[in-house]
């Protein structure tokens, strides 16, 4: 065996052989999985604010088992990044949630949901099983709510991260046509070793603005014996309480009520919504969020500043960088303050960074490769289930012409027939 191998191998060890690790869901209020919308700032000011437990958005499972991963010093963040858009984040932590955060995949494979699982397995605190999302996405790839007709996937799936990984293992699902359904589901679940369930009180064909069957969850807690995080209708702490005493549920998760004003966690009662949106905008700024995502929030969301029409919203419509979007909000300052210290945001964003341009590498003096734990595909697995180490180099196409150098073949075919290059050298 070569010392490279030997290397990857101990390190796989260490991290099977670490104790099991627990959380404790009892009274917990907790940070939705929004896609989109439940990225690093929101997450963040979520734990700022008291939620006790924040889920990432959904990625899918074969898209973070492709990642590298990487420390990036100026922001004190780890970060993913996949090799056929070396500069297109996938996702963004860091340790201060590193105990909190519980990231959530989507898949239809017990397989692909380990080979994901083992990137980031070192980052966070928990790995859940998106089974509720309705999305034609996730479901016509079979992922998703697709999985609440596909028990026995999703029990294998479960089984494969609890014998493989030592995280708890969660699932978040929907109601299914009867109470009998639900518990039948939940109880497989619960003997595939899942350690929490979380129950969006719709069915799957329920529209959003229709109301949350709350009546439902107390059938939901009775058929298991594992912790159920009830959702649905939650847009505050107060409303939690209600819905915990009503159900006897462990814990709940609040998902509209937080992009519509982040304060919804706090103990203490709500914040005005402009306190709160600005205090997200400056997370955004410290870490870094592109500007589309941080428009897309707000041409989405925090309604109540944010008017469709109105002027707040069509000047963060027109913003082309997060500087404009601070200036909207008087955050100009602090934005201008962050970025003399820490040099570079400003530059790198208006030239692209974040848009998945190969040619862009300013940060790669700033970014240190971590140790080769789990993650950068160099752990597989086949298809008898079994943890596979291996030693992969990956490829780069070069233009012969320029130089620049592309992730992918299709990639450098596509810059020589725009570029009009002379690639045959």
């Amino acid at each position: 065996m070569k010392a490279r191998d030997a290397f990857l191998l101990l390190c796989y060890l260490a991290t099977i052989m670490q104790p099991s690790t627990s959380l404790d869901f009892q009274n917990a209020v907790v940070l939705a999985p929004m896609v989109r919308a439940s990225t690093l700032p929101l997450r963040m000011l979520a734990l700022d604010y008291g939620a006790d437990f924040v889920w990432t958005e959904e990625i899918v499972a074969r898209k973070i088992a492709l990642c590298s991963r990487f420390l990036n010093e100026r922001l004190g963040t780890v970060e993913f990044y996949s090799p056929d858009a070396p500069h297109f984040r996938v996702f963004q932590t860091c340790e201060a949630e590193r105990e909190k955060v519980i990231f959530q995949i989507g898949t239809n494979s017990a397989r692909e949901a380990l080979e994901a699982a083992m990137v980031v397995v070192n980052d966070v605190a928990a790995i859940d099983l998106n089974m509720g999302c309705p999305k034609h996405f996730s479901v016509s790839g079979g992922m998703g709510a697709a999985l609440l007709s596909k028990p026995e996937t999703a029990a294998d799936i479960i089984k494969t991260l609890k014998r493989n990984i030592n995280l708890p293992v969660t699932a978040k699902i929907r109601l299914l046509k009867t109470r009998s359904e639900t518990a039948e589901l939940m109880k497989r679940l619960e003997s595939a070793g899942v350690d929490a369930i979380t129950v969006h009180c719709r069915y799957v064909a329920t529209r959003p603005h229709e109301r949350a069957l709350w009546e439902e969850l107390e059938h939901c807690v009775s058929a298991v014996s594992v912790p159920v995080i009830g959702n649905g209708d939650v847009l505050t702490r107060s409303d939690g309480l209600k819905l915990m005493e009503k159900s006897r549920c462990a814990g709940v998760m609040i998902a509209r009520g937080a992009v519509e004003n982040p304060s919804c966690f706090r103990k203490e009662g709500l914040l005005p919504c402009m306190d709160s949106l600005k205090a997200h905008l400056k997370q955004c700024m410290l870490y870094e969020e592109p500007h589309q995502n941080i428009k897309y929030i707000y041409n989405r969301f925090f309604s109540e500043i944010c008017v469709p029409g109105g002027l707040i919203f069509n000047q963060v419509q027109q913003s082309k960088s997060r500087r404009e979007i601070a200036q909207v909000f008087d955050l100009q300052s602090f934005y201008d303050e962050l970025d003399s210290r820490r040099g570079k945001s400003g530059e790198v964003e208006a030239e692209g960074w974040g848009k998945g341009n190969p040619s862009h590498h300013e940060y790669e003096s700033e970014f240190q490769r971590l140790p080769a734990k789990n993650g950068n595909k160099r752990i597989r697995v086949d298809d008898e289930g079994e943890v596979k180490e291996v030693q992969e180099v990956p490829k780069k196409f070069e233009c012969q012409e320029c130089g620049e150098v592309f992730a992918s073949r299709n990639k450098l075919f596509k810059h020589v027939r725009s570029s009009g290059h002379d690639n045959s050298k």
